[in-house]
């Protein structure tokens, strides 16, 4: 328990009063932010505010007895507050709802990893520590709902007793009469006045009575959750411990050794028949055919690859034998990433681009600077390696989250369109090869990020013109309701571009 939480599990009067002015900020600032505005350009500034509201609880409300131990974890934790704060600057700068729906999974988990490298000692822990310790940190809020209750009225009794003249109860009680007594006099406002209603619908959007109930319940939810999340890690103690590696090495050899031996083969197959194009196929086989085959069996191997390394690094004692089968198993890996990788660009090639075949690519990619830093870990043991796993996947994923995967498919797609039937993969005589010519109901589908691709082109013919007519009428849809508040970079584009037609 913390050492600033009282014996029967309240705070502080001091430690509740900043909380609950905080956490009425952050409400306040999470409804402004997000409601019914889930990609517009103020969400940097929610993101800002959570980072800043957890740094705020931790300092002020769980003092450290250390001021260094604030200091040292604030640095640790920077990283992952950098990328969280440029991923939602990102949110703005793109209408594609699946890369949204990416970003706001990983600011969920880099906004959870923060908080605990804020409010716990971190050091030691491990993977399942930061699991184990965060699910315990998300479910324990609810048995915390009850406390913004509970500590005001303890610190209420608090100033009784202390004769105090403290005038914060009489803040919140304003707070409770004034915030419902400010949603009826402005919803009467809007209507009573054209000019102020218009004023106010380019920020909010158009409002209804039913919008300031809404909001209302937003502000208690969030209080109440944000509340009781903190309350949470102010009283309970989560730790983890570094575990010793005590494995013997000799059970890991084996495995590894018959790994080795099959990975051998297998490479020098990749080699020879993919890369080089040497060989006899099986019968009945294409090289396109080949050449498209088994990357997703691939990409899960070099997932197990490092679950195995993994493994061998935090179980078993160090030993050169199994150091030097993990360095033959982690380079043999990136020969597997390699004609993954190759397998589909030969299969992007035939059968054009698409979002899950990009990300395909981007996770080989992760995987392949994952095991620079699992190379390292092999011979440099303390290393930091879980801390190089976290950051490195939060700052590559700000390649697909800044890069608009949705402009680069349709402009690939697009542009191979024109000599779909003159490029092979590999010979004329292949049809297999031949490339497919674009999947404009594929493209239709696509975001407002590939506005600057296809809306106004004037070399479609055929089929494609009412496909490209119906995603131009698609996208007059998105940008209508553009506001102030709701600013999207990506939507705006579009709207440009739909006005120069």
């Amino acid at each position: 328990m913390n050492e600033k939480t009282e014996k029967d599990g309240t705070i502080p009067a001091a430690a509740s009063r900043r909380l609950g002015a905080a956490t009425a900020l952050y409400a306040l600032l999470y409804t402004i932010c997000l409601y019914r505005n889930t990609s517009g350009i103020t969400y940097p500034f929610f993101v800002a505010g959570t980072l800043y509201y957890s740094y705020y609880c931790t300092a002020k409300c769980r003092v450290p007895s250390d001021r260094d131990s604030l200091q040292k974890k604030l640095i640790r934790a920077l990283p992952y507050g950098a990328a969280e704060f440029l991923l939602g600057i990102s949110v703005f700068l793109t209408a594609d709802l699946k890369i949204h729906l990416l970003t706001k999974g990983m600011l969920f988990g880099l906004t959870l990893l923060w908080t605990l490298l804020l409010f716990c000692n971190t050091e030691n822990w491990g993977l399942g520590d930061f699991i184990r310790n965060g699910w315990k940190g998300l479910f324990g809020t609810f048995s915390y709902l009850d406390t913004p209750f509970s500590d005001a009225a303890a610190a209420l009794k608090a100033e009784e007793k202390q004769k105090e003249n403290g005038k914060g109860h009489y803040i919140l009680i304003g707070l409770v009469i004034g915030i419902p007594l400010l949603m009826v006099v402005a919803a009467l406002l809007l209507s009573a006045d054209a000019v102020f209603a218009s004023l106010v619908s380019r920020f909010f959007g158009e409002l209804a009575w039913s919008d300031f109930i809404t909001v209302f319940l937003m502000l208690v939810l969030v209080y109440l959750f944000a509340y009781g999340f903190i309350r949470g890690l102010l009283t309970k103690s989560l730790t983890g411990k570094r575990r010793e590696c005590l494995g013997e090495p000799l059970a890991a050899i084996t495995v590894l050794s018959l790994l080795t031996a099959i990975y051998t083969v297998f490479c020098a197959i990749q080699i020879v028949y993919l890369f080089l194009r040497a060989g006899t196929l099986p019968e009945q086989m294409t090289w396109a055919q080949y050449a498209r085959q088994g990357f997703f069996q691939l990409l899960a191997v070099c997932g197990i690859n490092l679950g195995v390394v993994a493994v061998c690094l935090f179980g078993f004692r160090k030993n050169r034998a199994l150091q030097v089968l993990l360095t033959a198993v982690c380079a043999m890996t990136y020969v597997l990433i390699a004609s993954s990788a190759w397998r589909m660009y030969l299969y992007i090639r035939q059968y054009s681009l698409t979002f899950l075949r990009l990300m395909v690519l981007w996770a080989l990619l992760v995987m392949a600077v994952i095991f620079v830093g699992t190379m390292i870990a092999v011979w440099k043991r303390d290393f930091e390696l879980l801390r190089f796993w976290l950051i490195a996947v939060a700052f590559l994923y700000l390649i697909p989250a800044f890069g608009r995967p949705d402009y680069w498919i349709a402009s690939y797609n697009v542009s191979r369109e024109a000599n779909a039937k003159e490029s092979v993969l590999y010979s004329q005589d292949d049809d297999d090869a031949l490339p497919t010519a674009a999947d404009y109901s594929y493209l239709r589908g696509l975001s407002a990020d590939a506005a600057p691709v296809l809306i106004g082109r004037k070399d479609l013919t055929g089929d494609a013109v009412p496909w490209m007519h119906a995603y131009e009428e698609d996208q007059r849809s998105e940008t209508k309701n553009l506001g102030i508040r709701n600013f999207n970079l990506s939507l705006w584009q579009a709207k440009r571009r739909l006005s120069q037609r």
